[in-house]
């Protein structure tokens, strides 16, 4: 079986969190914006290999210029 791949925004708390777990316990793996550099080696390790969080805060202007997904660990997952 295939793993789905999820971007879920804001997996520290709230709705994309539940998501995300909800996503992980059934075996696909998120890649999950998290705001804070400590969260996202955090989340990096809630379940290894299939959780990967990428440093995004959307109150700060081109945040998503300073971190873009595909020059990340992450983007070896595009299909």
């Amino acid at each position: 079986m295939t793993s789905k791949i999820w971007f879920i925004t804001g997996v520290s708390t709230g709705l994309g969190k539940t998501l995300a777990d909800a996503a992980l316990s059934s075996g696909d793996i998120v890649v999950g914006t998290l705001r804070k550099p400590d969260e996202v080696a955090a989340f990096d390790q809630v379940v290894v290999v299939k959780s990967h969080g990428v440093l995004l805060d959307v109150t700060i202007p081109n945040s998503t210029q300073l971190y873009p997904i595909p020059t990340s660990p992450v983007g070896h997952m595009y299909r």
